[in-house]
């Protein structure tokens, strides 16, 4: 993979990161990030810790020492004495706030339909085991689970805007917003001190996404 090239590609901070680098930008749409601070290394192993103007904060924790028996992602969000956890794109929780308990969502692929039938994370681990445990020739032609990150729906919004000459649903400054974002953490590894986000540059990209 083109991205965890040592000295070109960047490393999972520009091939995975810049994705939860703009989720936080969304979540705190009003409120600009003033301050970023990284460890560890770019190539795989990183933390990211991004300060907002009002005092609000997102943690991101890339490792390669988590387990099998636990998904690739989870993240949470505490806000205003309220929690919401969100494990693996199969199931939202919510803490905290009167009318709101728990989601479950399909999958985006999903070979045994038939098992895991209570949904959520429970379901789709329960889906892993048997699908990891069966003999490799019954998983021959079988497709992998997969949960429904919203691939297929934003390249299907992508094409409607471009048919429709209407904006996309991510568009390249927001890219380019989070890209700058991942390049101050980078930094911030390589000279191991916090950097801030320039913020004439900051307000500029706004204003192109807006």
């Amino acid at each position: 993979m083109v991205h965890l090239d040592t000295h070109t590609g960047g490393g999972l901070i520009i091939g995975e990161a810049v994705h939860w680098l703009d989720l936080a930008c969304w979540l705190f749409e009003d409120d600009r990030p003033v301050e970023i601070l990284a460890w560890g290394s770019a190539r795989m192993r990183f933390g990211i810790r991004l300060a907002f103007e009002s005092g609000n904060e997102a943690t991101i924790v890339m490792t390669p020492n988590g387990t099998f028996d636990y998904p690739k992602e989870m993240y949470e969000i505490a806000c205003d004495g309220a929690l919401f956890r969100m494990e693996h794109f199969v199931e939202n929780q919510y803490y905290g706030r009167p009318g709101l308990d728990r989601e479950t969502f399909a999958l985006q692929r999903d070979p045994q339909p038939e098992i895991g039938t209570q949904g959520g994370l429970a379901g789709f681990l329960e889906k892993y085991r048997s699908w990891v445990t069966a003999p490799a020739d019954e998983r021959q032609g079988h497709l992998r689970l997969y949960p429904d990150k919203g691939h297929e729906a934003i390249f299907d919004g992508f094409v409607d805007a471009v048919l429709s000459d209407t904006a996309t649903p991510c568009d390249e400054t927001a890219g380019r917003r989070a890209t700058l974002l991942a390049e101050l953490a980078i930094e911030s590894i390589n000279f191991n001190t916090p950097v801030r986000v320039p913020a004439d540059e900051w307000e500029y990209l706004v204003e192109e996404c807006s």
